[in-house]
């Protein structure tokens, strides 16, 4: 059977072409929509990515500069401090430190000043810590903070302190090396001076001291942060002991009492401290 073409096709079209070519039209417009929205969004997200993000360059630029919110630049000053000879504070510069931000550093009489090599606008913050060496001393540090310099101020925890002092053999000493043996009788009949690390605060000095052996009523004469005077007096005649004998033994102590004025940093000087220093100044 021969094949016969139809011929009642409108437009030459087959049936159902015009309405799937409008589907596509429509596809197709749809497409192209959402490719220039994708577009867009992409470019949109550029632009802010652009304004906000954080590279190696802006950072930490070849000025110094480290980049904060948008429109605030910071400058760095960091250090690590220390007191070798026991008179003068001074940044260490050596094959494993160094520093950054730091012009000088001046001693003074109740404070370490700290001078940036620049002046800024605002302070951000600064911190100043002691390093396990002083700490371990009952030191600790806190800041005064300004745009071209930083303050920093010592103040030393109370540390109570005690030991048994005995005198035999001819000698004076204290068993843990707490108290160090100034000299006795020198002050005064039966008064033992003894020398020791600061307990803090001279204001309303506390300590005491208490006799092992029953001849003996021993008691503190006077006390100031590094200075405790021990007296002995023979109990049965009341009266001021005499010279040193091996049966004067006594359990003395000094209570701590936290400093409230800053100590002189020139005093703080035990080898291997250091005073860690680091801040973020606006400019």
């Amino acid at each position: 059977m021969a094949f016969v073409p139809k011929t009642d096709w409108v437009n030459d079209s087959p049936p159902g072409f015009e309405a799937d070519e409008m589907i596509r039209m429509q596809i197709g417009i749809a497409d192209a929509s959402a490719d220039a929205a994708s577009a867009q969004l992409a470019a949109a997200q550029a632009t802010l990515d652009a304004s906000t993000a954080l590279t190696t360059a802006e950072t930490l630029s070849s000025s110094g500069l480290i980049r904060g919110v948008s429109g605030r630049n910071y400058r760095l000053v960091s250090c690590a401090l220390r007191n070798p000879g026991g008179t003068t504070w001074g940044v260490i510069s050596d094959a494993t430190h160094t520093s950054t931000g730091v012009a000088s550093v001046e001693t003074m009489a109740d404070r370490v000043r700290v001078h940036y090599d620049f002046t800024g606008l605002r302070v951000s913050s600064l911190q100043a810590t002691t390093d396990e060496t002083i700490t371990e001393h009952g030191i600790t540090a806190g800041a005064s903070v300004g745009v071209s310099y930083a303050d920093i101020y010592l103040y030393r925890a109370g540390e109570g302190i005690g030991d048994y002092v005995v005198y035999t053999a001819g000698a004076w000493s204290s068993f843990a090396g707490v108290f160090t043996i100034l000299d006795y009788g020198v002050f005064g009949p039966g008064v033992l001076q003894l020398t020791h690390q600061s307990v803090g605060e001279s204001t309303n000095p506390i300590g005491g001291a208490t006799a092992r052996d029953p001849q003996w009523r021993v008691g503190v004469a006077s006390m100031s942060q590094t200075l405790t005077q021990v007296q002995f007096m023979n109990l049965g005649a009341a009266t001021m002991a005499g010279a040193a004998v091996n049966t004067m033994k006594a359990w003395v102590w000094r209570g701590g009492r936290t400093q409230k004025t800053p100590i002189d940093p020139a005093t703080v000087n035990m080898a291997g401290g250091n005073l860690w220093v680091t801040g973020l100044i606006e400019v």
